[in-house]
């Protein structure tokens, strides 16, 4: 949830200062695309995710993340139908953070854009389980600015952000799956993110295994 047009416009300052066309966590970590000539400079790179995590912490309302581990659903999948019941990975992820968005607005669910990434597979899925569990069609839109049929479609800045934080979480529970470490050990990025004020404690999150088995029993039992 964020405070968009002020975001907007600290973000575009930011990447403007690093001459940057957009953010893209994945080429960041990697050095490449426009971050080709940031390999090694390890100074630049911290600077760079502190301010981004500060603009993220100062415009942000609340933050939602959830985690569905591949060989987890898999293994439930040999149990139960998650695939129908849940749909895929991406599906159930993103209808758990679109359902924590809504607990948090009581009320006003029908009133909520729920927007993700065009360039995210299953969107089929989670366009299917969306409507069955009755929220507002999800919205999906490019992240950063692609030309499609000689036209300029423009890439929506909020996502660049939510690309950031899903990175650092899937990195953090990558490095500390088992959620021991105190707060001190994590990365000084997540660690902003993390204390964004209104958060609370189950904002982000992960599907275990009983957590999926409970699911999928309570979503039969509601379906029959």
């Amino acid at each position: 949830l964020f405070r968009s047009l002020a975001f907007n416009r600290e973000w575009n300052l930011l990447l403007s200062a690093y001459d940057l066309p957009y953010f893209h966590m994945k080429e960041f970590a990697q050095s490449k695309g426009p971050f080709e000539g940031w390999k090694g400079d390890e100074n630049r790179r911290a600077a760079f995710l502190s301010r981004a995590a500060g603009i993220i912490k100062d415009h942000v309302m609340r933050s939602f993340a959830c985690l569905v581990e591949f060989d987890v659903y898999a293994k439930v999948s040999e149990r139960y139908p998650l695939k129908e019941i849940a749909g895929n990975p991406y599906a159930l992820a993103a209808k758990c953070c679109a359902a924590k968005a809504s607990n948090c607005l009581p009320g006003l669910r029908e009133e909520i854009e729920f927007v993700f990434d065009d360039g995210d597979e299953g969107r089929g899925d989670l366009l299917r389980i969306m409507e069955r569990d009755e929220y507002p069609a999800p919205i999906f839109r490019p992240s950063r600015d692609r030309v499609r049929n000689e036209r300029t479609v423009r890439g929506l800045v909020p996502l660049q952000a939510a690309d950031f934080a899903a990175y650092e979480v899937r990195k953090h529970f990558k490095d500390d799956p088992a959620e021991l470490w105190p707060i001190d050990r994590y990365r000084k990025s997540i660690a902003a993110l993390a204390s964004i004020p209104s958060s609370a404690s189950d904002d982000w999150g992960r599907f275990r295994e009983q957590e999926l088995i409970a699911l999928c029993r309570r979503l039969e039992h509601e379906q029959h």
